[in-house]
């Protein structure tokens, strides 16, 4: 750039000696023109020269003539270069300008962006300082919390180490109870094996009864018809003692079978096809068969319908020996009783009893607790659907007239531990419960397990 602004300095420099030459040389062409045409002059030899100095400098004055024209045009070009680079000057001026704007707006940005950083760093230092202060006041609410079920699981230790106590000392005494019972056993028991030794006895004794007063009265035999008659009347007695002997042997058996069966879970009635055991394998059967049917018309209250089968066969059962033992004392109070209160053995044969017309008690317990479990009325006559309820309800109050009831425990709650002893995986499994589907079943409501449960199973 300053070599063209040098050369156009040049090229005006010289434009201006060839002017002031060029207005010279014009002018002494002039004056040599006025000498030719004055008559003063003679001289031709002169006048060759003149001639020949007029030409060349009008050779002369042509070629500067071209020269500045070309003087112009070069400073036409070098105006017009130096125009370009005035402009390209003021451009890259106003880039300088706009970089300087730039820069100051980056360093205004940096600056804002470092305050803000600033600020967020102080805010985030505050929100941990909350933070930590929160978790110490939960800490300390959680350690409170802590301390203040360590003090009631301590008394609940405490009270569970008297209740265990008094368990112990009640327990001492069944065992002592459970003793008299099996001695009283034992005595019945011999006593059983005594009664066919004196029934052969009895036996023996009347044969040779009979046989010396049959030779006592052999002469009178044939005579004396009277006789023959009392010999058969004897005959018949024998017969009715020996029938008698025999009922009261089955009533002792089946009243000392009972009485060791009352409340006793541990002894079961073999002949019993009620029985907790085959109930077990009835209710899982249930499960897999039934339940499984049904499901596949009702799904979301099918728990629900077994909880109301179990339910209202529970309250109909205690309502059921609530209303034979109050119609037994109703009737002996009526007729002359006072204060009537039934014995063990009493309630021993209402238990029985209630046994005796289970199946006369299902046909209407079956229809109420129908028309308790199923709450969706369409789905009330679905052939599934009924035959899971009239199942579920049989094996239900089976369960209840046990001797003790059978327990089903429904009380299970989401979130709580899956026991794989306990319970088999639905579909899911996990460490945790979801929902139950099918309940575990107890001898008695703290009895040993006698058929594993199903529950869904997550790992929330």
């Amino acid at each position: 750039m300053l070599q063209n602004k040098n050369d156009l300095e040049a090229c005006k420099t010289s434009k201006e000696g060839t002017g002031r030459l060029f207005n010279e040389l014009k002018k002494e062409n002039m004056e040599l023109e006025n000498e030719l045409q004055s008559p003063k002059f003679k001289n031709w030899n002169r006048l060759v020269t003149l001639k020949k100095n007029i030409s060349n400098l009008k050779k002369h004055i042509k070629d500067l003539e071209e020269g500045y024209r070309n003087v112009v045009t070069n400073g036409h070009e070098a105006e017009r270069q130096i125009q370009e680079l005035k402009e390209t000057v003021e451009d890259q001026k106003q880039e300088n300008r706009d970089l300087i704007v730039n820069l100051e707006n980056l360093d205004k940005e940096k600056k804002d962006l470092e305050n803000k950083l600033r600020l967020h760093e102080l805010k985030d230092a505050k929100e941990s300082s909350d933070v930590l202060r929160k978790q110490v006041q939960e800490l300390q609410i959680e350690y409170s919390e802590l301390n203040r079920r360590l003090e009631e699981s301590n008394k609940e230790n405490s009270s569970l180490r008297k209740e265990n106590k008094k368990m112990e000392n009640s327990l001492k005494e069944k065992l002592a109870e459970e003793k008299k019972m099996n001695a009283r056993f034992q005595q019945y028991a011999e006593k059983f094996e005594e009664i066919p030794a004196l029934k052969r006895h009895m036996d023996k004794v009347q044969s040779e009864n009979t046989e010396l007063n049959l030779k006592r009265r052999s002469p009178q035999v044939v005579s004396e018809s009277k006789s023959c008659q009392n010999c058969f009347k004897y005959r018949n007695d024998i017969s009715d003692l020996k029938r008698e002997i025999n009922d009261l042997r089955d009533r002792l058996s089946e009243a000392a079978g009972n009485k060791l069966r009352d409340n006793n879970p541990n002894i079961a009635d073999l002949s019993d096809m009620n029985r907790p055991t085959s109930l077990a394998e009835k209710f899982s059967s249930l499960y897999t068969d039934e339940y499984t049917d049904a499901m596949e018309v009702i799904e979301d209250d099918m728990d629900e319908a077994a909880s109301k089968c179990y339910e209202w066969c529970q309250r109909l059962a205690k309502e059921q020996r609530e209303t034979l033992i109050n119609r037994s004392i109703g009737f002996m109070e009526n007729h002359g009783g006072q204060n009537v209160v039934l014995s063990d053995r009493c309630l021993i044969f209402v238990k029985e009893f209630q046994k005796k017309i289970a199946v006369e008690s299902l046909e209407v317990v079956g229809q109420i607790c129908h028309v308790k479990s199923v709450t969706q009325q369409t789905l009330s006559r679905e052939k599934y659907i009924v035959k899971y309820i009239k199942k579920c309800s049989e094996l239900c109050w089976m369960m209840q007239i046990s001797d003790p009831p059978l327990y089903l425990n429904f009380d299970v709650n989401s979130g709580e531990n899956l026991n794989k002893n306990d319970y088999n995986v639905f579909t899911k499994s996990g460490s945790k419960i979801d929902y139950l589907v099918w309940p575990v079943l107890y001898l008695h409501k703290t009895g040993p397990m006698l058929a594993k449960g199903v529950a869904q199973g997550n790992n929330l």
